[in-house]
């Protein structure tokens, strides 16, 4: 995928985490549940670089 989408891939890692499994056994999600792991870091810290993202495309087209 890095080599067709070299620009579009988020560049760090959401890594492997028990609290996945138990946010998904509460039908609820991570940040929830375990807001701290390390999983649900991973997943605001990609969330933020996907919002700056898009305000950096927004600015740039006008």
């Amino acid at each position: 995928m890095r080599e067709r989408y070299p620009e579009g891939l988020w560049h760090e890692v959401i890594p492997v985490d028990t609290q996945f499994r138990e946010a998904s056994r509460a039908g609820r999600p991570i940040s929830s549940v375990a807001p701290r792991s390390r999983g649900s870091v991973a997943y605001a810290e990609l969330l933020k670089a996907v919002l700056m993202q898009d305000k950096l495309d927004f600015k740039a087209a006008g």
